[in-house]
């Protein structure tokens, strides 16, 4: 990390083909390649950065500070020259709203791409949140909004696939209260559904923090489950329960084939969990790290799931 301040934390991520891209909480993006890290756009040209994606051969920023409001910029991709850029370097910028804002520096997927362009929330004071998309397909970037997800909602996750738009979100709850916990999407006809709650009758406080669309299944990380959306027959299972020291601290989800990665990062602690649809969890010294009940449900012993 020799081009970064220390103790910066990553708030987003996104990639081509040739670099990985990261913004800090600095309000810097960096570029990298497994042999070398570049300061790509400079901490003063992006004010409030809370999220990165890259579609429509452009890098968007999604910005939210308490003067300016809500403003998504746009920079050139895979540059290697005149780096790192400034302020005057930016493509294009529009404002989605002028509400103030402070940043949610927790929210680690607050926007995704899209073929129609960058698509993300905003969070309106935890009274209700906002779906919108920016495209940069024209002369000049245009924003509109898609979806609102209803009173007492503050969304917590975003991602797209297949023409399909997810959301995760809470309804906030009273002092005394547990907020639970849904899913939304958005589909190929823009029509905004409730899929489902995660623990309807017995709510986990923890917000979902991360979605992962793989092969016919959305997985979703929520404090120490990960959860599967089946895409073909519907339906939220509870895959796997976790074990970590800080379960509130969930950061990132991957999904490969026969493989679940769920990381988390607290303020002492730093864990990766790696699963497997008949595996063990990977974490020693653990107390009944060992085994883990399933959510497919043995049919030789119906009623019954099957403990690996």
């Amino acid at each position: 990390n020799s081009v970064a301040s220390t103790n910066e934390t990553i708030l987003s991520l996104a990639h081509t083909d040739a670099f990985e891209y990261a913004l800090t909480d600095a309000g810097e993006v960096y570029s990298f390649t497994t042999a070398a890290d570049t300061d790509y756009i400079s901490a003063a040209a992006i004010v409030g950065g809370v999220a990165i994606a890259i579609c429509q051969n452009r890098l968007f920023v999604l910005c939210q500070d308490t003067t300016s409001g809500v403003v998504v910029r746009t920079w050139a991709v895979d540059s290697t020259a005149g780096l790192p850029f400034a302020a005057v370097d930016q493509l294009a910028a529009v404002t989605v709203t002028s509400a103030h804002m402070t940043p949610d520096t927790n929210i680690r997927q607050q926007m995704c791409s899209s073929p129609t362009g960058a698509r993300f929330f905003v969070n309106y004071s935890d009274v209700t949140s906002k779906v919108y998309e920016v495209d940069s397909s024209g002369s000049s970037l245009v924003s509109h909004e898609l979806a609102d997800l209803g009173h007492g909602v503050k969304a917590t996750a975003i991602a797209y696939e297949g023409g399909i738009t997810f959301i995760t979100g809470q309804f906030v709850a009273e002092s005394d209260q547990t907020a639970r916990s849904a899913l939304w999407i958005i589909d190929q006809n823009g029509v905004l559904q409730r899929i489902g709650f995660f623990r309807y009758d017995a709510p986990s406080s923890s917000a979902p923090t991360f979605i992962t669309p793989y092969q016919t299944n959305l997985f979703i990380l929520q404090g120490p489950y990960v959860w599967r959306y089946s895409l073909t027959t519907g339906g939220l299972f509870l895959e796997y329960q976790l074990q970590p020291q800080d379960a509130t601290a969930g950061r990132g989800l991957a999904v490969l084939q026969g493989r679940t990665i769920a990381l988390y990062g607290g303020a002492t602690t730093s864990e990766a969990w790696t699963t497997g649809s008949v595996s063990t969890y990977r974490q020693g010294g653990v107390s009944g790290a060992n085994q883990f009940t399933s959510s497919d449900y043995d049919f030789g012993l119906p009623g019954f799931k099957k403990s690996l």
